[in-house]
């Protein structure tokens, strides 16, 4: 019984973790700087996820730029490295503001945000 129990939560949690992971599937558009600031597109509607090209930034290695990035993660922003494609994913966690906020507070956060780094 326990056995049974245990297999419906792993079941439920998967699906859960892949439903949420769908329902946020459009990749918005960015640019990065030299300096690792980053620009959202304002032509799109906000979203959760901006992949920028980071090719022009001379990483030698994904390790390189996992340690750059991971230093430019905080609360509201995470930094994903996909450095086969020459990208990086950078997901906005709106969810831990207490109101929404607009794609104008977003580029504003970001541009203040970078130059403490």
């Amino acid at each position: 019984m326990i056995r049974k129990i245990t297999t419906i939560f792993v079941a439920l949690f998967c699906f859960s973790f892949t439903m949420s992971a769908q329902d946020s599937g459009t990749v918005g558009t960015a640019e990065i700087d030299a300096n690792y600031c980053l620009t959202l597109d304002d032509s799109a509607p906000l979203t959760t996820y901006y992949a920028a090209d980071i090719s022009a930034l001379g990483f030698e290695s994904e390790l390189d730029a996992k340690n750059v990035f991971g230093t430019k993660s905080n609360n509201l922003i995470t930094y994903s490295v996909d450095f086969e494609n020459n990208q990086v994913i950078a997901q906005l966690h709106a969810e831990r503001l207490s109101a929404p906020k607009s794609l104008a507070w977003w580029s504003e956060y970001l541009l203040n945000t970078c130059s403490l780094y």
